[in-house]
């Protein structure tokens, strides 16, 4: 099954950057899902996408929606409501995906995660994060790599390296385990 729709960047890499680079090392994006505000640094988001187009994979993790073709590269698409175990959200056509990276190994890994909505890019200063509890697994790791104490309340941090090496690991599982 196609799930077609159309793809508009929100927020080109260049602006992106060129935001990220005004506020330094110190720049998150903060994004919500389930009426909870998160943050990731916007050094790991390649883009902000409001619609794309994917194709579910047969026999992969609930969690992941399918894979899409964004500019002649393959990306998987998780569903981070989902992977976090958190109720459906009915987006009413108003979705909205980042495109985050990390590079392993030398190898440059692209995903795409489904959010309710993006927040803003701002500044957390480092006193102001504390460490994270263990309080979420995925796959018996924490996803979380610190709390963000703001003005606007507390915002967790996702630990994109962490994700992204876990993710990888979880696909790669599950192609191993339908080709036995």
């Amino acid at each position: 099954m196609t799930i077609t729709k159309r793809m508009t960047p929100m927020l080109n890499p260049r602006a992106r950057r060129d935001e990220g680079l005004a506020l330094g090392k110190d720049a998150y994006l903060i994004f919500e899902l389930d009426g909870s505000e998160y943050a990731m640094p916007v050094v790991h988001v390649a883009e902000i996408i409001t619609a794309l187009e994917y194709s579910q994979v047969p026999g992969a993790p609930k969690y992941l929606l399918g894979v899409c073709n964004l500019r002649g590269k393959i990306l998987p698409i998780v569903d981070l409501r989902c992977r976090f175990a958190m109720p459906a959200y009915d987006s009413r056509g108003r979705d909205c995906y980042l495109i985050i990276r990390h590079e392993i190994d030398e190898t440059s890994y692209q995903v795409g995660i489904q959010v309710d909505q993006v927040k803003e890019v701002t500044r957390i200063d480092s006193d102001s994060i504390d460490p994270a509890p263990n309080v979420n697994d995925f796959i018996n790791r924490p996803v979380f790599c610190g709390v963000a104490k703001t003005e606007s309340g507390v915002k967790l941090i996702v630990d994109v390296p962490a994700f992204v090496i876990q993710l990888r690991d979880a696909i790669r599982h599950a192609y191993n385990r339908g080709s036995d």
